[in-house]
């Protein structure tokens, strides 16, 4: 789905239940993605870290562009024959699908190569499988190591609480060095738009910007998730935006969100609401 040169992926993180906040009986994967399918959206962010992905993808038996971050687990050597492997076993475990973006899904995973030599890697690969463009997945403190001429695309987390990536040079480099910046954790796994408990998962974190945030939307009678969602699209820079959804109504919500961004810009205080304290704006850290 796309327009005003921005793109709406659905992402599949969630299709791994330890990214989901729903319930097991609430989730309804096929039903999901045949409905993303018909309204128009073609691509999705999937990774082979996201367990049972491949397996409902491949049952909608439809014609999905992918955009493939691939994870590298354990040894790290020949990193262009993993590659190769990776790219095989979405082939054949998602035979109706292709290929348009392969990603390393984690620079953490590939820490014994440079930056060229990742890169090299990547590109071979997409050529010998006529994948059109490569790209990272990486967090803000990862961008210092970055050379961005190497890649087609850069993902990065982009959130109303998480807006270390506006002080970085990336946001300023994207147009002028022509690669693609895509949004992900746009609603913080759901912390941002849903009502869900994360207490546990925040144990003792000071998650009062979270509750102001709330709370400027619901004084402002607005839904959380548009403003998540407005904020990043009208960042110029960001030209693909990474969602997920739990179920069909949050599918179509989002869907709506995306169409309203085109003619509304929001005029929020932004600024307010932004946190760095990872423990909070970064899942990695949760639980810990």
């Amino acid at each position: 789905m796309k327009h005003n040169n921005k793109e709406l992926l659905l992402g599949t993180a969630n299709f791994n239940s330890l990214y989901r906040i729903s319930q097991q009986n609430e989730f309804q994967p096929l039903n999901l993605l045949e409905t993303a399918y018909e309204k128009g959206i073609r691509t999705l962010d999937i990774s082979n870290s996201y367990i049972d992905a491949y397996k409902f993808v491949a049952e909608t038996n439809l014609h999905w562009k992918i955009n493939a971050k691939i994870a590298i687990y354990g040894d790290q050597k020949n990193l262009q024959q993993q590659l190769r492997i990776k790219v095989i076993e979405i082939s054949e475990q998602m035979p109706n699908t292709k290929i348009s973006i392969l990603m390393i899904h984690n620079l953490s995973d590939v820490t014994m190569y440079t930056m060229e030599e990742i890169s090299s890697s990547l590109r071979q690969i997409a050529q010998e499988f006529d994948i059109e463009k490569i790209g990272v997945s990486l967090y803000p403190e990862q961008i210092n190591d970055l050379i961005t001429e190497n890649f087609d695309v850069i993902q990065i987390p982009i959130n109303v609480l998480d807006q270390r990536v506006l002080r970085t040079r990336i946001m300023n480099m994207s147009i002028a060095n022509k690669f693609q910046l895509q949004a992900r954790s746009i609603y913080l796994r759901g912390l941002l738009s849903t009502s869900t408990d994360f207490s546990v998962k925040l144990n003792s974190v000071d998650t009062s910007s979270v509750d102001l945030f709330k709370k400027w939307c619901m004084d402002h009678n607005l839904n959380t998730s548009f403003v998540c969602l407005n904020f990043v699209y009208h960042l110029d820079n960001v030209s693909q935006i990474i969602f997920g959804a739990n179920n069909v109504n949050e599918l179509l919500e989002n869907i709506d969100f995306f169409n309203k961004s085109e003619s509304i810009t929001l005029e929020i205080p932004y600024s307010d609401f932004q946190n760095t304290n990872l423990k909070l704006i970064d899942p990695r850290y949760w639980d810990a």
